[in-house]
């Protein structure tokens, strides 16, 4: 920002990877700005923009995000399985490649994977790709593309054993061996979790 202000616009950003790391898919970022003038000289995005209106809240954001993905399933002849926290209780219908568990809002986040250091690492390499913007930056400012590309960046710089790791540490580990009951095994392991009090998930952490 110019003048060294502090920046008031918040982004939201929602990263999905599957159980042993190997797979991440590329971030899904909401932001206010529909237009920001650092995209008119952009062809493309480093990663998925989502504007955020007052007719479109984050569930809905989430709903057309997972319906894309399930599209893309499709194409690939692939099922999976979609963990995600609980950033949204709305019924998603019409999938056909995609199974959607949410965690109920009270499970601790020692059975999140997501909130057992993914998130954090992210935030760490995020931190120190803004800083390189900042330092080879002859304006020492910092635009929303710079953004978009840090954070992707950021996701991109964490390694698969991290994510693997926190899976394990929640409780869930990666297996070939996938039959028809594997959603209700899951599901029923989480309803079983200890009910302790805990501050609802931000939402950013859903997990395949």
């Amino acid at each position: 920002c110019p003048k060294g202000k502090l920046s008031r616009e918040l982004l939201k950003v929602l990263i999905c990877a599957n159980s042993d790391g190997t797979e991440k898919l590329n971030p899904l970022i909401i932001g206010k700005p529909s237009k920001p003038k650092c995209f008119i000289n952009n062809k493309s995005l480093p990663c998925e923009y989502s504007v955020k209106t007052p007719t479109l809240m984050t569930n809905e954001h989430f709903y057309f995000w997972v319906k894309k993905l399930d599209q893309t399933m499709v194409k690939k002849n692939r099922k999976i399985l979609l963990v995600v926290n609980s950033l949204t209780n709305q019924e998603v219908i019409g999938l056909t490649n995609v199974e959607l568990v949410f965690f109920p809002p009270y499970i601790p986040k020692k059975h999140q994977p997501m909130d057992l250091g993914v998130v954090n690492a992210l935030k760490q390499y995020y931190e120190n790709h803004y800083l390189n913007v900042l330092k080879n930056s002859n304006t020492k400012q910092f635009n929303m593309t710079d953004a978009l590309r840090s954070i992707t960046e950021a996701w991109d710089s964490i390694q698969p054993q991290v994510i693997a790791e926190c899976f394990k540490k929640a409780g869930i580990e990666y297996s070939n061996e996938v039959t028809d009951d594997t959603a209700n095994e899951l599901m029923e392991s989480i309803k079983h979790t200890p009910n302790t009090p805990n501050t609802p998930n931000t939402p950013n952490t859903p997990n395949t």
